[in-house]
């Protein structure tokens, strides 16, 4: 089973956390204190089972404890899982075969205890009794490590004890028959003997056998006391021979130790130096190694000559070096600048050489334009040209204006004077006479035509005259008024003619004299700008914004051409400090020609590059050499090599550091040795401590030992007794046969001693025998029922004890042995076996160390050691639940030096291979340890309940700061 997902919505300091993604074996979340990572570990250990109610370990939720995730099993079936508040977790499959229905069996149906205990590892499960943990939970705990076999197995020592605690009620502890509920009836029985003795006392033949009964004692006491001495030999002699490979391993360790070289290495060799040249002795190789190959590449690099002073040199114009080879990408773009600009500033020329022929044909092919731009053209105002030109043109068109009309009002002049020509020829005067003439001569007629014709024709005529003559006065007048009045109108209008005509003439003649003037200054304007055409005012004026245009140009150009010089000048003059620099170092090569610089810039930009090149080999050379000149200043200091002269000589330094190490592994073997001596000494001196083996040599030495260690000296005496182990077995064979054999002898004493008791007794008067006979039946049947009731117990007991006995052989080699491997890996070999307790229900474990010595609680092992073996046995026993459940590591480490914790998590990474192991901690040198390229490694950074992924270095880097 691996979690894919978590989404925490509500719980202690998460608030909508997501991990999305949870991929791989191995996954690492970093973060400093109290950033949620025991809150992140409860999350985990109640994932399966449920938030419990009023636990006081749990933070508290904002609203309600909500959390979410994926659950990928072996068979490729994902599940869903929700937790909300205090219910129990569902589940539901999102992809399979859906083949589980409860969350029980996807956790292998282990109760809460068992996974806590097992799959959730902090500090607090690695130690006898974890946090949390009552005694009263101890058995169980116990029970959980020990794994298979030992719920049925684990009342034993409670039923043993309490056998033994019944039969101790009935007859003590070796059921003797004068304790307890034995004496009683044990006194009834003496009773009975002292009263049956007293019958016989006065029977000669119960005198008799009493004496032969003596002579039997006695003989059965003398043997009594060989067969005791002879068991004491036996003793003795098991003692040899189960301790005469150690002793004579003693002795061959003692004559090596005592050495005299051996003695001055022991009391003068600095110990205190190995592991730090140790470390050296590796770091200084790699970098002695890295620093010869950067010299070598160095070397190779550099052409043939003085690579040292080259070197040197390098270094000491390292600056000025860095700074040229940053500026040549600048530098290269200011000359390609340069370059182009200097192309288009000749292209330039040229159009403006055209552009000179264009403005005027005889600047055509013109190349120097001192000339043009010596023109007075500056001292010409573009305005008052402007202004001249409109004056000219608003001129030429006032004359026109004025020419038109000039001619129209000499038109209407000429008009006028017709009209008045005309009117003149119509008088009214001369076309009334002929009126006057006729009525008059009418009235001439009618006076005629009275007095000649008739009254009334004459009066007709006469009244046509008159009437004639009155209408010709009034028209005449009518007539005249009218002509005068046209008259005086066209003499009027003539005279406004002739005054407004001559008004536009004046005006007309000063208007021609101004554009003479303006002329004037026109040509003016043309003979300061050479102006080689007609003279026309738009012309000049064009021509003067061409001039003006071409001189802009040409001053623009020449602008141009200073920036361009002083561009150069500025190039120049940085590419000569290119060259100072790079003459400094003949290997490069020298400038061709110095005069072209620009020219030359290439070459001199390849070789500021190789110089470039060429340092930062130097600077690698120098970087390397800076990493092992401490290293070597260092290990003379230790090595007592201060009044050598030893400048970076590495094979030297490495050699001494060869021959040091060696002698360390010549110390470090003797140490062993020493510390071997001491576990045999201890050994056998815990042998030979027993009351048997110390009854045993006391009979050997005929008196008391008085000092605990005096045993040891007794029995080398004993030893040097026999050649061989094969020699001491033989007498060991030996001394068994006798004592078989006075056991014999000793048996028919007791049966012959037994027959004259019989005798005796039998020998008593009745009434006594009889009463003394009952009173020992009744002693002996009531002592008999105790003693079979005693002996049940004692056999229970027995047995039982047997039956564990077995167990624990049986733990200590299948249950025990791959926690005792993972322990032995982890100790480097320092303890080779974990043992169960004697009492099985006490959650302890018992260490065997190098030597076979026994440890017989954790409690006197150290913390580290002690947690070292928890963790084996939890290990262990993790590995042997299948399927396999995700593992968390909560900083279960921090007590470990660093060679147990590279020794640790290599054991915890192998168990990455089958189990999702999820790591917590705040310590970056722990994660430098952990990558492994067989595990598929995530890396997530937790900072106050903000869950972001990373990598190896970052994370390392944010514990670090």
């Amino acid at each position: 089973m691996k979690i894919r997902r978590l989404y925490i919505k509500d719980f202690g300091i998460f608030n909508n956390q997501h991990l999305n993604g949870i991929d791989g074996n191995l996954v690492v979340i970093g973060g400093l204190n109290r950033a949620g990572k025991t809150t992140f570990l409860q999350i985990l250990r109640y994932l399966g089972y449920g938030f419990p109610r009023g636990q006081q370990i749990l933070p508290p939720a904002r609203n309600k404890y909500e959390v979410e995730g994926e659950i990928l099993l072996d068979n490729d079936e994902v599940y869903n899982l929700e937790l909300s508040g205090y219910a129990e977790p569902k589940i539901n499959c999102i992809n399979g075969k859906n083949s589980i229905s409860t969350i029980s069996q996807i956790y292998n149906n282990l109760d809460l205890f068992t996974y806590q205990q097992l799959f959730t590892l902090s500090l607090d499960e690695l130690q006898r009794l974890p946090a949390g943990v009552n005694k009263n939970d101890g058995d169980k705990l116990q029970s959980i490590l020990l794994g298979a076999g030992l719920s049925e197995i684990i009342k034993i020592p409670q039923l043993e004890e309490e056998f033994n605690r019944e039969a101790d009620k009935i007859g003590g502890t070796r059921g003797t028959r004068d304790v307890k509920d034995f004496k009683p009836y044990n006194e009834k029985i003496k009773e009975g003997l002292q009263l049956r003795k007293e019958a016989n006392s006065q029977l000669k033949e119960y005198n008799r056998a009493c004496k032969e009964l003596a002579e039997v004692e006695r003989k059965i006491g003398e043997n009594e006391g060989v067969l005791l001495h002879q068991r004491y030999r036996l003793d003795r002699l098991d003692l040899l021979k189960n301790n005469y490979e150690n002793y004579r391993q003693l002795i061959e360790l003692e004559e090596r130790l005592s050495r005299t070289e051996v003695t001055e290495l022991l009391n003068s060799f600095p110990e205190e130096n190995i592991s730090r040249i140790e470390n050296l002795n590796e770091r200084y190789r790699d970098g002695y190694k890295n620093y010869r190959i950067a010299l070598n590449k160095f070397n190779e690099e550099i052409p043939a000559g003085d690579r040292e002073t080259a070197r040197q040199s390098l270094l000491t114009y390292k600056r000025e070096i860095t700074s040229c080879y940053n500026e040549l990408s600048g530098l290269k773009e200011r000359i390609n600048n340069y370059n182009q600009e200097e192309k288009e500033y000749t292209e330039r020329r040229e159009e403006i050489i055209l552009m000179t022929g264009e403005v005027n044909n005889s600047w055509d092919g013109i190349d120097d334009f001192e000339g043009i731009n010596s023109l007075g053209i500056d001292l010409l105002k573009r305005d008052e040209l402007n202004n001249t030109v409109i004056n000219h043109r608003e001129t030429e068109e006032r004359i026109k204006y004025l020419q038109d009309e000039v001619t129209e009002l000499q038109e209407q002049l000429r008009g006028k004077r017709e009209q008045k020509e005309q009117l003149s020829a119509k008088r009214p005067d001369l076309f009334f006479k002929k009126y006057f003439y006729l009525a008059t001569g009418f009235l001439t007629a009618g006076l005629l035509g009275i007095f000649l014709l008739n009254l009334w024709s004459g009066l007709l005529v006469g009244f046509v005259g008159i009437g004639g003559t009155i209408i010709y006065g009034l028209m005449r007048k009518n007539s005249y008024n009218i002509y005068r009045e046209q008259e005086l109108n066209l003499d009027k209008e003539v005279k406004q003619l002739e005054d407004k005509l001559h008004f536009k003439q004046e005006d007309l003649n000063k208007s021609r004299e101004k554009l003479k003037t303006i002329m004037e200054k026109l040509r003016e304007y043309a003979e300061a700008l050479e102006f080689p055409g007609t003279l026309h005012p738009e012309i000049i004026k064009n021509y003067f914004q061409e001039v003006k245009g071409l001189q802009k140009e040409i001053r623009r150009w020449q602008v141009e051409g200073d920036r361009i010089d002083e561009n150069r000048e500025s190039l120049i003059k940085e590419l000569k400090q290119y060259v100072q620099l790079v003459e400094n170092f003949s290997f490069t090569g020298q400038v061709k020609n110095e005069d072209n610089l620009i020219g030359e810039v290439d070459g001199l930009i390849s070789r500021v590059t190789a110089l470039n090149k060429y340092k930062d080999l130097a600077l690698t050379v120098k970087e390397k050499e800076s990493i092992i000149l401490p290293m070597e200043e260092e290990i003379r200091k230790l090595l007592n090599l201060s009044n050598e002269n030893v400048p970076t000589q590495g094979e030297k330094i490495i050699n001494k550091m060869e021959k040091f190490l060696y002698k360390a592994r010549e110390y470090r073997d003797y140490l062993e040795q020493k510390k071997e001596l001491e576990n045999i000494k201890l050994n056998i001196l815990n042998t030979l401590k027993t009351d048997r083996a110390r009854t045993a040599l006391e009979d050997y030495l005929g008196e008391k030992i008085s000092e605990p260690e005096g045993v040891l000296p007794v029995f080398g005496s004993l030893f040097a007794k026999y050649t061989s182990k094969e020699d001491v077995e033989n007498s060991y064979k030996r001394c068994m046969k006798e004592i078989d054999s006075l056991e014999g002898k000793l048996e028919e004493l007791k049966n012959q001693k037994q027959s004259l008791k019989d005798n005796i007794e039998s020998l008593a008067t009745s009434s006594k025998l009889e009463e003394a006979q009952k009173k020992i039946d009744e002693g002996r049947t009531a002592l008999r029922k105790l003693a079979e009731k005693y002996a049940v117990y004692k056999s229970g007991a027995l047995i039982l004890n047997k039956v564990r006995q077995r167990f624990i052989e049986k733990t200590k080699d299948t249950l025990l042995n791959q926690a005792s491997e993972a322990f032995t890996r982890i100790t480097a070999g320092e303890y080779k076996q974990i043992l169960p307790p004697d009492n099985l229900i006490e959650p302890d474990f018992r260490a065997v160390m190098e030597g076979n010595i026994c440890q017989e609680t954790t409690e006197i092992l150290s913390r580290g050691t002690k947690e070292q073996l928890f963790l084996a046995v939890r290990l262990s026993r993790i590995q042997k639940i299948q399927p396999p459940l995700p593992v968390i590591v909560d900083d279960t480490l921090v007590n470990f030096d660093t060679y147990h914790l590279a020794q640790a998590l290599k054991i915890i990474k192998e168990l990455g291979r089958t189990h999702q192991l999820i790591i917590l901690t705040c310590h970056p040198h722990f994660i430098k340890y952990l990558p492994d390229d067989n595990l598929k490694t995530q890396y997530w950074q937790l900072e106050k309940g903000v869950f972001t992924e990373t990598n190896r270095e970052d994370l390392i880097n944010y514990l670090t700061c």
